[in-house]
């Protein structure tokens, strides 16, 4: 088949390619300068799609002012190497199936050496400890007990015991209960004995620093309290007492703001009854009955008694009754006697309300009734 002559310019022989180039590069530079229409490859190489790689479509070219008829370059096409695939990704490998290394395996370990160290060594000083305990122990327990010194005994100290002793939790005690001091009684009065026969004791406290006014009134109010519990004729012992403790004739004498004349040197300070009588019309009658010190002497002192008693006795009389004493019928004592002992007295008025006194053996009495000197007397013949 004959050669068929291309129209236009004969086609410029093909330049080698050029070694490193890439695939479908033209060297622009040359086609311009050897006037070259500038074609692409899109119709010529139409039967080979698939081993064209589309490009970007870049942005539109203004036209260029006149271009050359494209070089036939379909010689160059057959030149053109394929495009290389492109490789395949390889799949990710599995993680290796692994087990726990041993912890002295030294050839699998993945710990790190410092763990290891640290684990020999804590074991080597647990070991070293324990050794120095069970030494220490051994040669407390085998040591003797120090000797010692005779100028200062002292208790030896115990060894220690190898098993240590069971620690007790104490229990709670109980809450003790508030003490309470109960209220101390007062101590039993312990009475003397009675110079004379008695029915009843009346015990009478006496305050300290009591005045004379305020014991006579206190003491009425006490013996009124007696009146309905008393039968006629019946003697109530007045046991005069401050906490428990007798009182002394000084301390009575005191009380009452008023001495008893002349005879009290001689009579024993706590050897005395005081008492008191309940008479006609539920009247009281007072009497004292006390030791003599010396019975000569009281003799001796009986004339100037007589001329100051029944005067002392009008202070007390008011005190204790609110009225006044009433006016002597005589200014002289009168002797009398019953059942052999003499007696002495004067009258206040009537024989009701009299000052009787009389000596027996080594008892002075004295009396405010008649009546009540005779039941005194026949009371000491009974004793």
């Amino acid at each position: 088949m004959p050669d068929q002559i291309p129209s236009g310019p004969p086609t410029p022989p093909a330049a080698p390619p050029v070694s490193g180039a890439k695939p479908l590069e033209v060297d622009v530079a040359q086609q311009s300068l050897r006037n070259y229409e500038v074609r692409t490859m899109q119709d010529d190489i139409a039967s080979a799609p698939s081993l064209i790689v589309e490009a970007p479509k870049a942005a539109p070219v203004p036209p260029a002012p006149v271009v050359p008829p494209k070089p036939d370059i379909s010689s160059l096409a057959s030149k053109i190497p394929p495009p290389s695939p492109a490789p395949a990704k390889p799949a990710p490998a599995k993680p290796p199936v692994t087990l726990p290394p041993d912890l002295f395996d030294e050839e699998h370990d993945a710990r790190p050496l410092q763990v290891k160290r640290f684990l020999v060594g804590f074991l080597g000083i647990l070991v070293v400890g324990f050794l120095g305990l069970g030494a220490y122990w051994y040669m407390t327990s085998s040591s003797p007990s120090p000797v010692p010194i005779a100028s200062n005994p002292k208790p030896p100290s115990p060894s220690p015991s190898p098993h240590p002793a069971p620690v007790t939790t104490p229990s709670p005690s109980p809450t003790p209960a508030p003490v309470t001091t109960p209220p101390v009684a007062p101590a039993p009065l312990t009475f003397d004995s009675p110079l004379i026969p008695v029915n009843k004791t009346l015990a009478f406290k006496v305050s300290a620093g009591e005045g004379s006014a305020s014991f006579l009134a206190n003491l009425k109010q006490a013996i009124n309290g007696e009146r309905s519990k008393i039968a006629k004729g019946d003697f109530v012992r007045v046991y005069l007492h401050t906490n428990g403790k007798k009182l002394t004739l000084s301390e009575l004498e005191k009380l009452l703001s008023q001495p008893l004349p002349l005879i009290k040197p001689y009579l024993d300070e706590t050897s005395y009854t005081i008492f008191f009588e309940k008479g006609d019309g539920d009247t009281i009658r007072f009497g004292i009955v006390a030791a003599m010190t010396n019975r000569a002497s009281v003799e001796n002192i009986l004339p100037g008694f007589e001329s100051v008693a029944p005067k002392s006795l009008g202070k007390t009389y008011t005190g204790y009754t609110g009225s006044i004493l009433p006016a002597l019928t005589a200014d002289q004592f009168f002797d009398n006697a019953y059942q052999g002992i003499k007696m002495r007295y004067v009258n206040f008025g009537s024989a009701a309300l009299t000052f009787d006194y009389a000596l027996d053996n080594n008892l002075f009495l004295a009396v405010t009734s008649r009546e009540t000197m005779f039941a005194l007397v026949d009371r000491l013949k009974l004793k």
